[in-house]
Formats: C-alpha cells, sequence, structure tokens
C-alpha cells in the first residue's frame, strides 16, 4: 500500500509555508499552455486545473494507507497546518499563493 509522504515546513519570517507535493496551487496564469492541451481531456483534469490550492490527485487513490484511521489522520495533520501562522503558500507544482493561502 501506499501513503501519502509529504515534507512541509513553515518560514516564519515570512509566513510562508513550503510543501513538496501534498498540496498544489493551481494558478490560471501559469496554465494556458497546459489549459489548451488539457481542453480535449476528461473533465476530470479539468476541475483539477480549476483556480486555486488543491490536495494532490493521488489522495483519490493510493494516496493514503487503506486503513479506517488514515483518514482522520490526514484531516488532523491539515488541521494542525492551519494553526500555524502563515499568509503564503510555496508548492512544489505550478505556482505560489501569496497573502491569501488560508482563505
Amino acid at each position: 500500500s501506499n501513503h501519502l509522504i509529504t515534507v512541509t515546513v513553515l518560514h516564519k519570517p515570512s509566513k510562508t509555508v513550503f510543501n513538496d507535493d501534498c498540496l498544489l496551487y493551481v494558478d490560471r496564469g501559469n496554465m494556458q499552455p497546459v489549459l489548451r492541451m488539457v481542453s480535449r481531456v476528461a473533465s476530470l483534469f479539468s476541475r483539477l486545473l480549476q483556480p486555486g490550492i488543491r490536495f494532490h490527485p493521488s489522495l483519490m487513490g493510493p494516496g493514503l494507507y487503506h486503513t479506517g484511521e488514515a483518514p482522520l489522520q490526514f484531516q488532523r495533520s491539515m488541521e494542525r497546518l492551519l494553526e500555524w501562522d502563515f499568509e503564503n503558500l510555496c508548492t512544489a507544482h505550478n505556482g505560489n499563493c501569496i497573502g491569501t493561502a488560508k482563505e
């Protein structure tokens, strides 16, 4: 079985969270070439490419252990993350959310 492994770091002076692979920030401005290509592909990809913060698509499949506790453990870790004092999110995929990462 697979489990989503991620590294999340808070840089306190800049109030910035750096995340490697669990969160994606889709910025429409950075996606124009991809959106043109994906416009002919399944609607699932279209929804994934809507602007905003998303979880990595592996959460829909093998991203969590197949146990009853795994979804709740993941939820708790995301709740703890939201307790951090941050405004910005830098992700490994597509873009960075500056100033409004908790909205």
